[in-house]
């Protein structure tokens, strides 16, 4: 049900095009942002597809007021849209952009989740789904080194066979969890 709201998630101002989850609550950097010519330009010039351009405005504006973490979310909800839209082309793109935005949110000091584990977790699979396998793989064996709880270790372990299988498509828990049965 997650995936079906995310159209509503975002709220766009009409006037100077910022875009929130509420738009009443604008952090004071946002000002100038808005008003720059390059978020202007940014705006007028994407070819994205009309239901991701809120993630991607978000995920642009949150990224220029230095909130990495909210800029990484927004670039993974715009890459799920994307896939639903079936653009894949996009969503790798997104991907990509979402895994250096978590990078840089960690070196910030607000990482993606303050679980370390789950932001392994994260990774390894936007690595994966971008097909940068050896990449993803490391990120997992890393992460399975630090010897992580139970459940994590499963999903970690379900992301390498997918990796091993080459496979970059999308899976649901619900997949995850039967082949943890296994």
């Amino acid at each position: 049900m997650m995936r079906d709201t995310m159209h509503m998630w975002l709220q766009r101002c009409s006037n100077c095009g910022y875009v929130a989850p509420e738009l009443a609550e604008a952090p004071e950097k946002v000002v100038e942002v808005v008003r720059s010519q390059a978020y202007i330009d940014f705006m007028s010039e994407t070819t994205a597809p009309k239901a991701v351009r809120p993630f991607i405005f978000r995920s642009y504006l949150q990224e220029q007021i230095r909130s990495m973490r909210e800029s990484a979310w927004a670039a993974i909800h715009a890459a799920w849209i994307s896939d639903d839209e079936n653009i894949s082309d996009v969503s790798d793109i997104l991907r990509l952009l979402a895994v250096r935005l978590m990078n840089s949110a960690a070196e910030s000091g607000a990482p993606l989740s303050e679980d370390p584990e789950i932001c392994a977790c994260i990774r390894t699979d936007l690595l994966r789904r971008v097909g940068r396998f050896d990449d993803a793989d490391r990120c997992a064996a890393e992460a399975l080194g630090k010897k992580p709880s139970e459940i994590v270790g499963k999903f970690l372990e379900f992301e390498r066979q997918l990796i091993a299988r080459k496979d970059r498509v999308c899976h649901t828990v619900a997949e995850a969890v039967d082949a943890l049965k296994a």
